[in-house]
């Protein structure tokens, strides 16, 4: 190889290195950015040091959890895209709840919504709660907070509901927020991402379907927004406190038939008044869910209807692919809105039958649990 070879060829390498060397860089920016694949919920993380102890414990969280049959011990596995649990966050907010008492207008409050029903007749009380009632509907309204749920006794009148008339899954939710936007219930109550669940008529009931050629009805859920970029999930992953079930109206895009079931059911928080809470680890939470069976919240076999009551079932595994923090809003007005550890992933039923499955475990430290 002649010297002007040589130094070419130096040259060349050189700056191959050179521009290998910069798309490695940028590899690893975008890389970094992207967080290197994902699938799997971003755990937020929070200061990992107390700013003050808390002023209180807060009650022991309460969770309706399902029954599996005893019949078969599961195995319960770890299938996590990190391969281990997150350490952190160690601490998070505890949001007080605002607690409405009864005043004097509180009947006279309840009334009007029911006048927006169409009732007309006077309410009966149950406890707190004042309830409207006829052959085709019912009414329940709480005297404290004014949550209600409406029901129409639709089984009674299989012809409201026609096959088709959901014309688009857009168009049913921009329905169900103008439903919620004329009764006044956007206002200072931040919603996150709707959810549907499309619906036909089948043997006097309503029942899941995948079709907007079969669907009749729809159901919109409305969770609450995030806090602290922390997901507020209900007693169901599927379903939440806030949700309309309509019919479609055949005749009429962008419109609805019936209101078939509408449920308002939510908290006001003190925001100002969070205070930061030490909390167990999500390997302590998984040890607990392992221990205990307790607090899972969805096991749902493939193909199955979540409308469906649920059956108590024969697991022989747990697989947990995904663990994150979030805060659980329960059916039923609590003092403080707490933070959960959610497992989630994919079961194996006694019948090999292959299940999606969800528990919810309470994540706050133990010694601050009253």
């Amino acid at each position: 190889m002649t010297l002007v070879e040589t130094v070419y060829t130096f040259h060349t390498g050189t700056k191959l290195i050179a521009v290998g060397t910069v798309l490695m860089i940028i590899g690893r920016i975008v890389f970094g950015v992207l967080g290197g694949g994902g699938g799997g919920e971003v755990t937020p993380m929070p200061t990992p040091v107390l700013s003050s102890l808390p002023s209180a414990k807060v009650p022991r969280l309460e969770i309706a959890s399902l029954d599996i049959s005893p019949q078969v011990e599961p195995a319960y596995v770890l299938d996590l895209i990190t391969a281990v649990l997150p350490a952190k966050p160690q601490v998070a907010k505890v949001y007080p709840v605002v607690q409405p008492k009864i005043g004097f207008l509180s009947g006279e409050k309840a009334r009007k919504i029911a006048e927006k029903f169409g009732f007309k007749n006077d309410a009966s009380l149950s406890g707190i709660n004042y309830i409207w009632e006829d052959a085709e509907r019912r009414l329940e309204v709480d005297g404290k907070t004014l949550n209600f749920i409406y029901e129409y006794k639709y089984a009674r009148e299989p012809g409201l509901f026609s096959a088709g008339s959901i014309f688009s899954t857009e168009g049913a939710l921009t329905t169900a927020q103008e439903i919620l936007k004329n009764w006044g219930l956007l206002g200072n109550f931040r919603v996150g991402k709707p959810r549907y669940q499309l619906l036909k008529y089948s043997a006097g009931t309503l029942v899941s379907t995948a079709s907007l050629e079969e669907a009749s009805a729809v159901r919109v859920d409305f969770p609450r927004a995030s806090l602290e970029s922390y997901l507020v999930l209900g007693s169901s992953p599927l379903f939440d406190n806030v949700y309309v079930i309509f019919t479609g109206n055949p005749g009429k895009r962008g419109g609805y038939g019936r209101i078939l079931k509408f449920s308002s059911t939510r908290w006001f928080l003190k925001e100002e008044e969070a205070e930061e809470y030490p909390l167990k680890t999500a390997r302590a939470a998984w040890d607990q869910f392992k221990a205990t069976g307790q607090s899972l919240v969805e096991l749902l076999p493939e193909g199955g209807d979540p409308l469906a009551p649920y059956t108590p079932r024969s697991v022989r595994e747990f697989r947990a692919r995904e663990v994150f923090l979030a805060y659980f809003n329960p059916p039923k007005q609590p003092q403080y809105l707490q933070p959960i550890w959610v497992f989630k992933g994919r079961a194996i039923l006694a019948n090999d039958q292959k299940a999606d499955w969800e528990a919810y475990v309470p994540a706050i430290s133990d010694e601050w649990v009253e």
